[in-house]
């Protein structure tokens, strides 16, 4: 542990708190060491042994680079999750436990087809337009009718945006859970309505 003592009592703090433990002395009970051992560790006067640092990963599910006050995240994986997408720890996390969620494994299917789709930074192009003239306009105190119609029209536009975007990620997702059969029965619908729509605008 080459880290000082003031990084690791902040880290350790930090853990602490976030696994849920107000008061060192729940935490103490927990980990089954002693109150004052704990309360040395985290004002820094004294520090774990490898063995107790080590244990200390393992009861807060953590990589060391977390403990020692590295990192913001409790892993080198989520880190590079997080460092890489721009996501937050706690989105990535939120994430992570909706696909550990054994009821609901098509979320992420259903999340990555929307992600995936060629109108979705479009859309958040719009949101984030949206959002920041709120902004702007709310600092200002006064809003404008044009200012109106133009969050109106950004409205508009992410929910046609989305409209579009749910559209095909149905047709993907109906066609990915539905029989063989059923499939089939959809080609063939899909094949005719086609045929039909080609054969109005001749006519």
């Amino acid at each position: 542990m080459s880290n000082n003592n003031t990084n690791f009592s902040a880290g350790l703090r930090r853990a602490r708190k976030a696994a849920g433990f107000r008061t060192q002395q729940d935490f103490s009970d927990a980990f089954h060491k002693s109150l004052n051992a704990v309360q040395k560790w985290e004002q820094g006067k004294t520090k774990p042994t490898m063995d107790e640092f080590l244990d200390l990963c393992h009861f807060f599910n953590c990589d060391a680079d977390y403990l020692l006050g590295n990192m913001e995240e409790k892993t080198h994986d989520l880190h590079f999750i997080c460092d890489t997408t721009g996501l937050s720890s706690k989105a990535v996390a939120a994430l992570i436990d909706l696909r550990k969620k054994s009821a609901v494994r098509a979320y992420s299917d259903l999340l990555s087809s929307i992600i995936t789709d060629p109108d979705f930074e479009y859309f958040l192009g719009l949101l984030e337009g949206f959002f920041s003239a709120e902004k702007e306009y709310s600092a200002e105190l006064s809003m404008s009718r044009f200012n109106f119609r133009q969050k109106d029209l950004a409205v508009f536009a992410a929910g046609n945006a989305l409209q579009k975007i749910m559209e095909r990620v149905e047709s993907e997702f109906t066609k990915q859970y539905l029989s063989t059969e059923q499939r089939l029965e959809l080609y063939t619908e899909e094949k005719m309505m086609k045929k039909r729509a080609g054969g109005a605008s001749n006519g």
